[in-house]
């Protein structure tokens, strides 16, 4: 029993492990960087199975002491190898021009492969071992791998990537403590169990965090003069930076007339994984300021529809909201993955925004003259009920029908956010 809970434990810290990287390159480098995580897996495990191959029968001869030491390797390599890996000189932009990269490239996967190899020897061991009990084995290894992979997703929500990496290590030298357990050991396992945690914490977590590519929009973004990052939320779909840069305004308004003088109101630049900017804009209730929504691009619809029902993939940081309702929107449904953006833009910084992601479920009654989308919200029964929200707005600068113009002053449609 104690050999299957050593190989479900390991098992559990492998693919969490696995999963934990792919947020990792993620922020680091850039999301399509991830997916080299399942071949670095591969190589890992396939490694394994050739060295096994040589070193079977040595192995086999003190098999919990191996298993352990193999164990307790992943442990120390999940965390240093990723650690070295980091401060590898890698720069994926220059992969196509400069040879050394190449060489860097190799490095880093030979550093994050070994951390797989440790594991698969470990539990390819195993089940050379014991081969009446293979059934049971490759059981515990399916079910510690279903484990791990949803105990990491909700771990990412709660803790750093960092605190993450050493809750993966201080399980491997659990995972060591019950093989030698198993294997006749008494005192070892629970030096073993006592070390564990400590272990893992002792690594610095400025070794550990990870920071994003110098040629990012974030870092570049932060090269500014007094900007900085206000607030962040970290989870399994990506990691959330604020920044305000008050010496700099913040002005992100993409496909802008050349010829307008009108500017954003006041804005904060929401970063996913240090790329991808999002703006959110300051919005009270007033929809003179947001005026230069009229002259993107983007309004092009509005001027060819009259009061569309629109619906908008990805709202991020509520601008193309904002501009529905702007342009009598007779619907606005917005859909953001991730529930952290729209916990930002709606709860920590919902004064700011005028907490237009506001989501209710059940009926609501609002005042029917409010004057503000934050006067509206606070007139709402409760923040889990659903309803429109009326807001007082200007007529936007485009041409209407006059049955467009005689519902000037009737209240918005709803919103709704997945």
């Amino acid at each position: 029993m104690p050999l299957l809970v050593a190989v479900s434990l390991l098992s559990a810290a492998a693919i969490a492990y696995e999963i934990l990287l792919t947020r990792l390159f993620a922020i680091a480098l850039w999301h399509h960087f991830a997916y080299i995580i399942i071949s670095l897996a591969l190589l890992g495990y396939g490694a394994s199975g050739t060295f096994l191959v040589f070193v079977r029968h040595r192995a086999l001869a003190r098999f919990g002491a191996n298993f352990a030491t193999l164990a307790v390797s992943f442990g120390i390599a999940a965390i240093g190898c990723y650690a070295l890996a980091w401060r590898l000189p890698f720069n994926p932009l220059e992969v196509i021009w400069d040879w050394r990269q190449q060489l860097y490239l190799a490095a880093m996967y030979l550093l994050l492969a070994l951390p797989f190899f440790t594991a698969g020897s470990s539990i390819g061991l195993s089940l050379a071992a014991q081969p009446a009990r293979i059934g049971a084995i490759y059981r515990a290894d399916l079910t510690g791998a279903g484990a791990g992979a949803l105990v990491i997703v909700p771990a990412m929500v709660a803790l750093p990537p960092e605190d993450c990496l050493r809750g993966i290590a201080a399980v491997a030298f659990t995972a060591a403590a019950f093989a030698l357990a198993s294997d006749g050991w008494q005192r070892v396992p629970f030096a073993l169990g006592v070390i564990a945690v400590p272990a893992a914490l002792a690594w610095p977590t400025t070794w550990l965090e990870p920071m994003p590519s110098p040629y990012k929009g974030l870092s570049l973004a932060l090269t500014v003069p007094e900007t900085h990052v206000i607030a962040g939320r970290t989870g399994p779909l990506g990691r959330l930076s604020v920044i305000e840069s008050p010496s700099v305004p913040l002005r992100h308004a993409p496909g802008l007339s050349l010829a307008t003088r009108l500017a954003p109101p006041e804005q904060l630049g929401v970063f996913t994984d240090g790329d991808g900017m999002s703006a959110m804009t300051r919005f009270t209730g007033d929809f003179k300021p947001l005026n230069y929504l009229d002259q993107q691009t983007m309004a092009l619809p509005f001027h060819l529809l009259d009061r569309p029902a629109t619906l908008i993939l990805g709202a991020g940081g509520g601008a193309d909201v904002l501009r529905a309702l702007y342009h009598h929107a007779s619907r606005v449904d917005a859909v953001e993955l991730n529930p952290q953006m729209v916990d930002l833009v709606d709860r920590e910084f919902g004064v700011f925004t005028g907490r237009i992601y506001r989501r209710r479920r059940s009926p609501c009654t609002l005042p029917k003259h409010a004057a503000s989308s934050r006067e509206a919200a606070d007139a709402g029964t409760s923040s889990s009920s659903r309803c429109s929200i009326p807001i007082r707005r200007p007529q936007p600068a485009c041409r209407r029908s006059a049955k467009a113009r005689s519902t000037q002053s009737r209240r918005s449609g709803p919103i709704s956010t997945i």
